[in-house]
């Protein structure tokens, strides 16, 4: 009752999930008490016919007619949330949010997102959304994005993670739930002192004496302006609030001042809104920027890379130094170089060809397709930010690669 008071009128998102702290963040994550994933762009039976087809398919996807690879637990409940449905599997008991579960819980969860999104059921199958582990939702009774109210249908029981699991390919299960200490039995009956005495040493004297401030990387801005073209060419629909939120993130690491940020993550969801429905249904919303600016924070400065690539669906090659510091790593690499290389012959005197760029070369081969094509279709079809499109709208290069 105290939620719906608060919710009211006025949209409202909440995970399901308890967490220890102050702050709603993965490491105070504590319990998950219900699987929950959005499917957007309910499958209809023809434009006339607005029926939804997608909701009899995952009807008939949860029944014992459906072949294994493909069958579905039946949710608990359905919610409608504006454009599309949330589906909750409600767990009849808890699981806990332990680092080594959420990872198997990662991919089990990728994968009920990808039955729920193909066979007929989201007419978006090749544009799924992966939505991370800690997802906040919006709640029952408070508004959607639309002025209407969320509702929910109660369509199945409570369920187990073991059930869930009979499900899901092996690799695909949350298999191994008990707690997994990075310290050995021993270890841990030892304290901070005894375990590493020099490590305790110093960070009391920084921490504790001379009240340091925590040590952040410190990385040069050119991270962050590439982070930024990375995210207009390649972040995917799906994928357009994690690459705000991860934006905010590289600006904190590379100390970005916070108002050349918001210009930047407002001139990003432009660019990015392109790629949605043209009556501006699925449009980023000013909350949505709101809530990815609070990603600015301190306590992102050493999220990992790893995470970075996974919310964002790219790849992002990582430099291996093999445990080494920059310089000595490079130091290596050039007495490596010398020996291979005795001449130098490694060095391109010539440079990049013009225009030898992938994007230059789709660009070009689009334009060759479409002689009277617009720069507009031509970002909406190829997916490339307006930017990189007018780059390249000229160059003719692109059927020599």
């Amino acid at each position: 009752d105290h939620i719906f008071q608060l919710a009211g009128n006025r949209p409202a998102i909440m995970a399901p999930i308890s967490y220890a702290g102050a702050t709603a963040k993965a490491t105070n994550a504590r319990k998950l008490y219900a699987i929950c994933l959005d499917v957007d762009d309910i499958m209809a039976k023809s434009r006339s016919d607005l029926y939804p087809q997608g909701l009899d398919q995952l009807e008939y996807q949860t029944s014992k007619k459906m072949p294994e690879p493909q069958r579905l637990p039946r949710p608990t409940v359905a919610v409608s949330s504006g454009s599309g449905i949330h589906l909750y599997w409600i767990l009849e008991h808890p699981m806990r949010m332990f680092p080594h579960i959420v990872e198997q819980y990662r991919k089990l969860r990728r994968r009920l997102v990808k039955l729920c999104w193909g066979y007929g059921i989201s007419a978006r199958p090749d544009d799924i959304e992966y939505e991370g582990p800690f997802q906040q939702f919006r709640l029952v009774g408070s508004a959607t994005k639309y002025g209407t109210r969320v509702r929910a249908w109660k369509i199945g029981e409570k369920i187990t993670l073991e059930e869930i699991n009979k499900f899901m390919p092996e690799d695909c299960r949350v298999a191994d739930e008990e707690y997994h200490s990075k310290y050995a039995l021993k270890a841990m009956e030892e304290t901070p002192q005894e375990l590493r005495p020099e490590w305790w040493d110093d960070w009391k004297k920084r921490r504790i004496d001379n009240h340091e401030p925590r040590k952040t990387w410190n990385i040069k801005r050119a991270v962050y302006d590439w982070w930024k073209g990375k995210a207009l060419d390649e972040v995917q629909t799906g994928h357009r609030y994690f690459a705000m939120m991860i934006t905010a993130i590289y600006a904190v690491k590379c100390n970005i001042p916070l108002d050349e940020l918001e210009k930047d993550i407002r001139e990003m969801a432009h660019f990015l809104d392109l790629h949605s429905p043209a009556d501006g249904s699925n449009n980023i919303t000013e909350l949505d920027i709101r809530d990815a600016m609070k990603a600015y924070d301190p306590v992102y400065n050493t999220y990992p890379i790893n995470s970075i690539a996974f919310l964002a669906d790219v790849e992002i090659e990582k430099n291996k130094r093999n445990g080494r510091k920059q310089k000595e790593h490079l130091e290596r690499a050039r007495v490596v170089q010398t020996v291979d290389y005795p001449n130098g012959e490694w060095r391109n005197k010539e440079g990049r060809p013009k225009g030898s760029g992938t994007k230059a070369q789709l660009v070009a081969k689009w334009r060759a397709a479409h002689p009277d094509g617009k720069k507009i279709d031509c970002e909406r079809e190829l997916k490339i930010s307006r930017p990189t499109i007018l780059k390249w709208w000229d160059y003719e290069g692109g059927s020599e690669a």
